[in-house]
């Protein structure tokens, strides 16, 4: 019942911003006026024709443009455990709360036992590449990042984050330095980023969708309730955020029918070696989100891959499914840009059982007149029945010789489970 009155109240929302174009998990885009959303179905009107699309079918409804994140403005980029990830023009910690200042101009009070981290900076492309695959490594674990001004490169220092001054600018960390414990205050305007050992709670409220804002905040809606002149949404880690309807750019219902891989919680890292610095992940770093080895977006063939994982050989990832996904796909190869060999296989489990084993060769050869010749790039289209399947496990392999994937990374562009 709670689903379905948040749908209703989202249908609200639906008739201030009339244009749009839903997103279905199967056939072409339909683009036209938004007539109406209910608990059953969304209603799109193209020409004098009205469609009507179960909930269930849709993926998501875009109603209007989100702009790129701001040029020329500095802002901090919080991110809560749930995934929610608010950008903020001024922050503080007082009393165990952040407050922000969006900046859209909205004032906004997180418990910090919901945040995850803070990156402040935020607007320089090069800080939040490196930061979303740092943290992704430090999952569990606490520590304050500076910038290390000799090495041009940010440095991770493990510590545990106690209290803030009285106001909120400053805070306490103790670290371990030759067996002994050091304590000292560091302002927060002055670091790179904090990240937090918080994790989502396990009885969590159930997301109902995600919301994006044009102002490229991102959240993760638990709960609805119609405030004048817009909406109120709780989060799933219990954060309340006041939208207007302009500032609303999309509702998203794909999580839970569609996820990508990269952006599942839940999951197990085995072996995964946090590198101050992802541009030496070709020897250091056995996973890179949303990236190739070389930081970029990945490419098999030309074409671009905007959600996947870069994974090395030792690596193994566990996903708690729970039993709610009947399909995994994603395109598995070498990546347009690598240069490293091996000779390796992703293997994938269900459930302690092998699903499917992928075999990756890409290793040049001599050729009759002793020329070397390097082969084509492997790439494979992948699709895996998983119904049932309630730990779902990736690992990559080395075949034969561990040498012979000692240098090699693989690809999994778009890696995504589905209903």
């Amino acid at each position: 019942m709670r689903y379905f009155r948040a749908l209703l109240l989202l249908g609200l929302v639906v008739s201030t911003a009339r244009c749009g174009e839903v997103f279905l998990l199967k056939g072409d885009p339909i683009k036209g006026d938004i007539v109406s959303v209910s608990e059953k179905e969304v209603v799109i009107k193209v020409g004098d024709k009205q469609i009507a699309k179960s909930i269930p079918e849709v993926v998501k409804i875009d109603f209007r443009e989100q702009p790129k994140p701001p040029r020329g403005k500095t802002y901090t980029q919080v991110e809560l455990t749930d995934g929610t990830t608010l950008l903020a023009s001024k922050w503080l910690i007082k009393k165990k709360v952040l407050e922000l200042t969006l900046l859209a101009g909205t004032e906004v009070k997180v418990p910090q036992k919901a945040v995850a981290n803070v990156l402040n900076n935020a607007q320089e492309e090069k800080n939040r590449i490196d930061w979303k695959t740092r943290t992704f490594n430090l999952r569990g674990k606490e520590a304050f990042v500076v910038f290390n001004k000799e090495l041009k490169r940010p440095a991770t220092v493990l510590a545990t984050l106690g209290e803030t001054d009285e106001s909120g600018e400053s805070i306490t960390v103790a670290r371990e330095i030759s067996g002994k414990v050091v304590t000292g205050q560091r302002v927060l305007a002055n670091l790179h980023g904090l990240v937090f050992k918080n994790i989502l709670d396990r009885n969590a409220p159930r997301q109902l969708c995600q919301l994006f804002a044009t102002g490229h905040d991102f959240v993760i809606v638990s709960g609805l309730e119609l405030k004048t002149g817009g909406i109120r949404v709780t989060t799933q880690s219990n954060a309340k955020i006041d939208f207007t309807y302009e500032q609303i750019a999309r509702l998203d219902y794909a999580p839970g029918k569609l996820d990508f891989l990269s952006s599942l919680k839940r999951f197990e890292i085995y072996d995964a070696i946090v590198a101050d610095d992802p541009t030496e992940a070709r020897k250091d770093h056995p996973i890179i989100v949303d990236r190739n080895a070389n930081n970029r977006p990945i490419r098999f063939g030309g074409r671009l891959y905007a959600k996947g994982l870069t994974l090395f050989p030792g690596i193994e990832l566990t996903y708690d499914l729970k039993g709610d996904y009947r399909e995994l796909s994603m395109t598995v190869g070498i990546d347009d840009e690598s240069r490293s060999q091996g000779d390796v296989e992703l293997v994938i489990e269900g459930d302690n059982t092998v699903l499917k084993t992928i075999p990756i060769t890409y290793l040049s050869k001599k050729g009759k007149g002793g020329e070397i010749r390097t082969p084509a790039r492997p790439v494979k289209e992948v699709v895996v029945t998983i119904k049932d399947v309630q730990k779902l496990k990736l690992a990559l392999k080395a075949k034969g010789d561990p040498l012979n994937g000692v240098s090699i990374n693989v690809s999994l562009g778009n890696a995504k489970v589905s209903k």
